[in-house]
């Protein structure tokens, strides 16, 4: 919800509400923005053990005959 819906909020319950309203949604945001990061620093670790597996591989350091 945009700023101009917490205003119009304003006039038909009580600003307190409001404003708990707006802070609970910047709880979440933040929340949201927090798991958002942690998956792209866990992605590219998967991304990146999935290069070193690839880089062993081709390598041949996982053949039977090594």
């Amino acid at each position: 919800m945009n700023l101009l819906n917490y205003k119009l909020c304003d006039k038909i319950i009580p600003a307190s509400y409001v404003r708990q309203g707006l802070e609970a949604r910047k709880v979440l945001e933040n929340r949201v923005m927090q798991l958002l990061e942690q998956a792209c620093i866990v992605l590219s670790r998967i991304h990146y053990a999935a290069d070193e597996a690839f880089a062993l591989l081709a390598r041949g350091a996982f053949s039977r005959n090594s």
